[in-house]
């Protein structure tokens, strides 16, 4: 029980968890991971040594945000593709679901929560929509539910990371 009491307030062993920073000795070269600034290096022990090195924030190397605006461009593309020849739809909904998607697609690069949530919401509606449509002999239906649920989950892994990344930088 106490374990658990400890975990939730981020509390180690009863101590409050403090922040290290990084120190880099001007010496030996050696980091160190330190509460505060010492006057003598741990490693070579050399006096007054010890320069405190500024940490940049690390961008997640994964940018599903990238691969959501392409697979919504495809699904863009499909659209215009398919208004040529025999629309699925009626041509009411054609114009506006092509301009939400593209502006989807645009809107998806800033990674915002707004935008992660609206790539899961339409990621969703464009598997759902094909849904009814599977039994059908057309193999492309397949392809367009995979597409789908791939920007839905794509969404929700961009706003994963962004939302671990901030708590990384917050502790």
């Amino acid at each position: 029980m106490k374990n658990l009491y400890c975990r939730d307030l981020r509390l180690n062993s009863g101590h409050h968890a403090l922040k290290k920073y990084l120190f880099k000795c001007k010496e030996c070269g050696q980091e160190f991971r330190l509460q505060a600034w010492r006057a003598v290096c741990p490693n070579c022990e050399k006096s007054y040594s010890l320069i405190r090195v500024v940490e940049t924030s690390r961008v997640p190397k994964i940018r599903p945000r990238m691969f959501v605006t392409l697979l919504l461009l495809v699904y863009a593309g499909y659209l215009i593709i398919n208004l040529s020849t025999t629309p699925d739809l009626p041509l009411l909904y054609y114009y506006p679901l092509m301009i939400i998607t593209i502006g989807a697609a645009i809107f998806a690069l800033s990674g915002s929560f707004t935008s992660n949530m609206l790539s899961i919401v339409l990621g969703a509606w464009i598997a759902y929509s094909h849904l009814s449509r599977l039994p059908s002999n057309n193999y492309y239906i397949i392809f367009f539910i995979i597409l789908g649920v791939g920007i839905a989950v794509l969404g929700a892994m961009d706003e994963l990371i962004i939302r671990r990344h901030r708590s990384k930088l917050e502790q």
